[in-house]
């Protein structure tokens, strides 16, 4: 199945968005820029983050803030397309479609890609640390990562084993817990949804900077349910990486991307960070359930966080 024949004709931009040495973040600003959209740009520490709001968004001041945030950065050498050009497109395409969108913005992220580095370097960790400086007072996360394949929804469960390893957490995988769980009800019959640890994602350094995250990915079902068991008891990001408190506490060391060689890992992650991550694996289903998600996400009025 060709990538137009999988994920929709993909715009001209794109292609030089996946080119090899490409601007990305200026690109991205570029083509937000000629559509219509305000765009934000955010340095820290040397990485470039773009926060974005659909034209139609509202503000309530009974209703938390949702940020939407995807990696734009990609292992140097690689196109990157599942790995997280389809969440960019996807965000861009929201941005300029959203309708009825209440408290919600959109964050392309900078180094994510930075495994076996301190958190306290990791874009996540570094942007939610400022988000309170940039006006978003104890937000919800929603981080979308390898978005471009399959049909089912997987949401990470990751917050779960941090609860368990150190009290400081534990408020935190709460408020992920009841989100997850509310928006699962949210999405009903309308997008098939699991739950599962997922290797990867940007929540880790939101949840160390005390900024409550959720993880969503997407998979084929039937990678889904092979998945399903699989040795990630030891926790999503490994049993020897002790994560440091929110606020920023004893850094942790970021698992090395070689973790996901394990036996096992569904067939979409065998794709990632290598030359083969190309729009042919783009699937249909997975950009038309994305679609659905992100309308959902921008029309929830999810009740304002008081803690």
């Amino acid at each position: 199945m060709s990538a137009v024949q999988s994920a929709g004709p993909l715009p001209a931009w794109f292609q030089d968005y996946l080119a090899l040495g490409a601007d990305r973040p200026g690109l991205l600003k570029s083509v937000l820029q000629d559509a219509g959209i305000k765009v934000r740009a955010v340095e820290l520490s040397g990485g470039l983050h773009l926060v974005a709001t659909p034209p139609s968004m509202v503000r309530s001041e009974a209703c938390r803030y949702k940020i939407i945030t995807a990696h734009h950065d990609r292992v140097a050498g690689t196109p990157g397309a599942l790995d997280n050009s389809a969440a960019n497109l996807q965000l861009v395409r929201f941005l300029v479609s959203a309708q009825a969108a209440v408290n919600t913005a959109v964050i392309f992220t900078d180094h994510e890609e930075l495994s076996g580095t301190v958190i306290d370097r990791q874009g996540s960790y570094l942007l939610g640390t400022a988000l309170q400086r940039l006006g978003y007072q104890a937000p919800m996360v929603f981080s979308l990562d390898v978005t471009g394949r399959g049909d089912t929804l997987l949401l990470s469960s990751a917050s779960d084993s941090l609860a368990g390893r150190d009290a400081s957490f534990r408020g935190l995988a709460l408020q992920v817990d009841d989100t997850a769980n509310q928006l699962r009800r949210l999405l009903g019959t309308r997008v098939p949804v699991r739950q599962a640890r997922v290797p990867f994602g940007e929540d880790l350094g939101f949840l160390c900077a005390g900024v409550a995250s959720l993880v969503l990915t997407v998979l084929p079902r039937r990678e889904y349910e092979g998945l399903t068991g699989q040795a990630f008891d030891g926790g999503a990001y490994g049993d020897n990486n002790s994560p440091g408190a929110p606020g920023g506490a004893a850094p942790a060391l970021l698992p090395p991307w070689a973790s996901l060689r394990a036996p096992g890992i569904p067939e979409t992650w065998r794709y990632l960070h290598g030359a083969q991550d190309t729009p042919k694996l783009y699937t249909a289903e997975a950009f038309s359930l994305m679609a659905r998600v992100l309308q959902c996400l921008a029309e929830w009025r999810l009740p304002a966080y008081i803690g």
